[in-house]
């Protein structure tokens, strides 16, 4: 790599990560507003892409034992965003679903920073919009091959939830 495309790839990396913190701070008040731990939030972020989920695969997503992750799950039961129910087809198991409440939560999460995107996009000029959706694409057809799967960008966002 040339030092003017290390330049470029730092650029890039900088203003993703700005990108990133200014979609945060639209959520921001919303996770202010919770009394949960780091944990439990990340608990219900993987409810919402997997729901329902069993304790033992929580506590495989969260990278912790089941005892914790049941106890974690507890914690968003008591705080009526997540209901625990007996699997039907194998008893010893059991099974973690958002509740109403929890599902509210994670659509004011996600449909907030939605809609802040859809406004800072529909912001740009036509010529900048085919510019970033070109780069966008190339980007994403890297991440879903082979090589691109491998990187730390994945082990992260599974330990992130």
């Amino acid at each position: 790599m040339t030092p003017l495309e290390q330049e470029q790839v730092d650029e890039v990396y900088q203003l993703s990560q700005a990108l990133s913190r200014a979609c945060q701070a639209s959520i921001t008040p919303i996770l202010l507003e919770l009394d949960l731990s780091m944990v439990q939030l990340k608990t219900l972020f993987i409810l919402a892409r997997e729901n329902p989920i069993t304790i033992g695969q929580v506590a495989e997503r969260l990278g912790i034992g089941i005892p914790s992750a049941s106890y974690q799950v507890d914690k968003v039961v008591q705080a009526g965003l997540v209901r625990r129910t007996e699997d039907t087809t194998d008893r010893r198991r059991t099974l973690t679903f958002l509740t109403p409440a929890g599902e509210e939560l994670m659509r004011q999460l996600f449909q907030g920073r939605e809609e802040q995107f859809r406004f800072w996009i529909g912001q740009m000029n036509p010529a900048d919009l085919a510019s970033l959706l070109q780069g966008l694409k190339a980007i994403v057809r890297i991440t879903t091959t082979s090589a691109g799967s491998n990187s730390l960008c994945s082990d992260t966002s599974e330990r992130l939830g």
